[in-house]
């Protein structure tokens, strides 16, 4: 049975596209993809329902929402999935937007205004659980934290508290030799929500001139991703030599060829090549 080859990374959402803002302003459909990320793999809407606390109907819209916009994809039935299951196609949805437009520029700030409104509800609103203090991190995000974290944030906690009571005490008595003022203000509290919130999802606003500069960049520095021999083999190959040709003129196995060739397509994101031809010339040009 072949391997299915994965799907490449969707195409960069545009900010004025139909439908994209509000997409992105419902914590409910980010949250569930946001779900659907970080479970790493195939995970069916059951699953998905009981993790988010949503009704099965819910679930459903909002995968047919994400699915739209290409940010989650079906899968196949499976022995461990009898009904199949859903993968999201990225790793970050990115948002193109151009600066140089003023409708873009007050949907990006609008965008911005409503996460940082959202962050400032759960922290000046009636969220935290009785008897919590007050969140004083001025920056802060929303996470699951299961019982090995919360030790390790507890060990962290208390380095933290060691730390300050050294500093603290670093001048106690000898007030002529501290610093004139205070310039750091340092504090850390983990705070429980009453209500669990959807998790923030990894979502990236880039400008058009950015992203065009980080393809140009890629393209540039693609082929130094390989190694000596991985480009010997990749320019062979564009040039139309067998595996067993390539193998006698490099003094290397067939095998190795096999293996170099695949490293090459990967890293270059092509398939066969006629491809790899042609991204080698692209690159040459750009």
């Amino acid at each position: 049975m072949t391997k299915q080859a994965e799907a490449p990374d969707p195409a960069p959402l545009q900010l004025d596209a139909p439908g994209v803002v509000n997409l992105l302003l419902d914590d409910t459909v980010t949250g569930l993809w946001e779900l659907a990320r970080r479970f790493g793999r195939v995970v069916s809407e059951k699953q998905l329902a009981e993790w988010s606390r949503l009704s099965p109907t819910q679930v459903t819209k909002a995968l047919v929402q994400l699915e739209r916009f290409n940010l989650v994809r079906r899968e196949r039935a499976s022995k461990r999935l009898p009904r199949g299951g859903w993968r999201t196609t990225c790793d970050r949805i990115m948002v193109v937007h151009d600066r140089a437009l003023p409708e873009h520029r007050a949907l990006a700030t609008r965008m911005i205004q409503t996460w940082t409104e959202r962050m400032r509800r759960h922290l000046e609103g009636p969220t935290a659980a009785p008897g919590a203090k007050h969140w004083e991190k001025r920056a802060f995000t929303l996470e699951h934290l299961d019982e090995q974290d919360l030790a390790e944030l507890r060990s962290i906690g208390s380095a933290l508290d060691a730390f300050m009571a050294r500093v603290g005490a670093k001048y106690d008595g000898r007030a002529s030799a501290s610093p004139e003022l205070a310039n750091y203000f340092i504090a850390l509290h983990v705070v429980p929500i009453a209500e669990r919130a959807p998790l923030p999802a990894r979502i990236a606003l880039v400008s058009k001139e950015r992203l065009q500069s980080k393809v140009a960049e890629a393209r540039s520095n693609a082929t130094t991703e390989l190694s000596p021999r991985e480009r010997d083999v990749a320019r062979l190959l564009a040039a139309g030599r067998t595996r067993g040709l390539i193998a006698k003129e490099l003094g290397i196995a067939e095998a190795t060829v096999r293996t170099l060739a695949s490293r090459c397509y990967r890293k270059l994101g092509v398939n066969g090549r006629r491809e790899l031809a042609a991204r080698l010339v692209g690159l040459g040009r750009a």
